[in-house]
């Protein structure tokens, strides 16, 4: 009878976890499931993580393998944000709701990169379907086709009442009036089209690969801001060795800037999209990460209590913003130094993780400007998208310079 593999075991539950992390339904405030189901959802990615933990525990104990400098800037990176998250909170009381996914994240670094590399694989090609199956459903419901879904009420409040989600069980579609964009398995656009961005970054934005097109088709029907500025970042810095390409990339963007804001289209989600990059007083029109209200807690904060915050759960218990994803909520709760430790041990550890030069060192660039607008990456599969990422960069490379 032939042996099963642990590890290889243990890569393909790290890949189904992440992507279980990101569906809709699994989220506490979404709409498109119910307490019950979420408590399944619990059950199982937990059940599968604490699986995985333990192989991946056993496994590097009985190999006798050594922490790394990343491994241990890694962990040190973890355990400053949750014990932010579970000690230094605002009322005071000790959280203990994070430990799970800290335990999750723990095993995930444990993992040898080959392994790693397998598990990342996985979740691509599982990724490529989703993107492929939400295109699909997207041209479906703009030419009236015969896909069926439901309609269930936006989850944000800071959206308008008639928003809504076009739920296809799998992949879902927000709509706000005439606009319509590709959610994905994500509960809102914009995250998935940051997650589009950052896999296409991994792969250089090789669009050889019949994958990389449908990723990169699915992200232009988010019409996420993010999505665009993450793969701009990404070229710019990649290109700045060639610079006939990086000044073409700087017309580009120029071009964007001040030519495409000002064309208008038949298309109301084209339109929706070029209007967010459209330079306002307070910057681009698409940057809607911050308000006056935030704006007004930041500046106290910086005076009040830069070093570590007010503490988890300041913003939910004592302002009324609410839906707002930009790094000043984690400044304002954590503060400047606690940000420092928490996103600079990360940003080491991966530059350590790092085996080979610019294609890494773009990636990890664009990675960490997603900061700005959704700061919440200390979680499975923002970790497995990093660290994943960059050991399948390496490999990348790696047969890259051996076919040469």
């Amino acid at each position: 009878m032939k042996k099963i593999n642990l590890m290889k075991f243990t890569s393909i539950i790290i890949a189904i976890s992440a992507l279980l992390f990101l569906y809709a339904p699994f989220q506490s405030d979404s709409t498109l499931g119910n307490d019950s189901g979420r408590e399944l959802f619990k059950v199982i990615i937990y059940g599968l993580s604490g699986v995985s933990f333990g192989i991946s525990v056993l496994s590097f104990i009985k190999e006798k393998r050594k922490i790394t400098k990343s491994i241990l800037l890694y962990i040190t990176s973890l355990l400053v944000y949750y014990s932010l998250l579970i000690f230094h909170s605002y009322n005071s009381s000790i959280n203990l709701s994070g430990i799970l996914i800290l335990i999750i994240c723990l095993g995930y670094c444990l993992i040898p990169d080959d392994y790693q590399l397998q598990s990342y694989k996985l979740f691509k090609k599982i990724w490529t379907i989703i993107c492929l199956l939400s295109i699909i459903c997207y041209l479906s419901y703009s030419l009236d086709l015969f896909i069926p879904y439901t309609t269930k009420s936006y989850y944000s409040l800071l959206y308008g009442l008639g928003d809504s989600y076009i739920d296809y069980g799998l992949v879902f579609l927000y709509k706000s009036g005439d606009y319509l964009r590709l959610c994905g398995i994500c509960n809102e656009a914009g995250f998935f089209g940051t997650l589009c961005a950052l896999i296409l970054c991994a792969d250089g934005i090789n669009l050889k690969k019949k994958s990389n097109i449908i990723i990169l088709v699915a992200g232009l029907f988010t019409f996420s801001f993010a999505f665009f500025l993450i793969l701009f970042v990404y070229l710019l810095f990649k290109s700045w060795k060639n610079w006939k390409i990086f000044i073409l990339i700087i017309i580009t963007f120029i071009l964007v800037i001040f030519v495409i804001p000002n064309i208008q289209t038949d298309n109301n989600d084209i339109n929706y999209l070029v209007a967010r990059f459209t330079i306002t007083d307070s910057g681009f029109a698409g940057d809607n990460r911050s308000n006056k209200s935030l704006d007004y807690v930041y500046d106290n904060a910086l005076h009040e209590k830069p070093i570590f915050g007010y503490g988890n759960g300041y913003i939910h218990e004592v302002t009324s913003i609410e839906g707002v994803s930009s790094y000043k909520t984690y400044i304002i709760e954590f503060g400047i130094v606690g940000c420092i430790l928490i996103w600079g041990f990360l940003l080491l550890s991966s530059i350590f993780k790092t085996k080979n030069g610019i294609d890494s060192i773009g990636f990890i660039t664009a990675f960490f400007i997603s900061i700005y607008q959704r700061p919440n990456i200390i979680s499975l599969p923002y970790m497995f998208i990093l660290f994943g990422s960059l050991v399948y960069i390496y490999e990348k490379n790696k047969k890259s310079n051996v076919k040469n």
